[in-house]
């Protein structure tokens, strides 16, 4: 991790125009239960709250570790329900919220922002956020040593795969956009490219 890009990010939060509105995090994708959970934000909320110890920073505990392969289309609803029962009648929110997401984490906040028109979000950042999607070969295939794009593509714009993978979900098949638009399940949609 780039630690001055994120100290930058975090630091926008924290010194943003309207001072000391609550912070929601949320984190990224996992293939284990090591990663991709609430925990993954323990330093960067120790940390703002060093800086403003009144301000409430709060990463959301839901979809962890694994559970964050869940489709998007799946676990979207489930993260606005999440996020209105915490903000909804809560004084502490009235007058806004941060939101501060993590790869597919931002890309989630983004997509409540997309879909939920009564939010009263005042900043939003994404720190590594797909919000365009993802294409090529990664440090996840390595154990793959003989996969294409190209199969890759094929594979991931599958039915069944769109329906069970979150990352096939925002796989953005760069040489072919059509493609994208046609096949793939969310992104598309949430990019208003369709």
């Amino acid at each position: 991790m780039r630690w001055p890009l994120l100290l930058l990010a975090v630091g926008a939060l924290v010194v943003s125009a309207q001072p000391y509105l609550p912070v929601i995090c949320m984190h990224g994708l996992s293939y284990n239960n090591n990663a991709g959970t609430y925990h993954d934000y323990d330093d960067i909320i120790a940390w703002m709250k060093a800086a403003r110890p009144e301000q409430l920073f709060l990463s959301l505990d839901i979809n962890n570790g694994v559970d964050s392969m869940r489709p998007m289309w799946e676990q979207l609803p489930e993260i606005v329900a999440l996020i209105q029962s915490i903000v909804s009648g809560n004084e502490t929110f009235a007058n806004g919220y941060h939101f501060l997401g993590h790869s597919q984490g931002g890309l989630f906040l983004r997509s409540v922002l997309e879909v939920w028109p009564e939010h009263n979000v005042h900043t939003f950042v994404s720190m590594a956020g797909v919000q365009m999607g993802y294409y090529g070969l990664g440090p996840w295939t390595a154990n793959l040593p003989h996969v294409t794009e190209a199969a890759l593509t094929d594979i991931l714009y599958t039915a069944e795969v769109q329906q069970h993978l979150s990352l096939a979900n925002w796989w953005r098949d760069a040489p072919d956009l059509e493609r994208f638009v046609s096949e793939g399940i969310f992104l598309g949609q949430i990019n208003n490219e369709e």
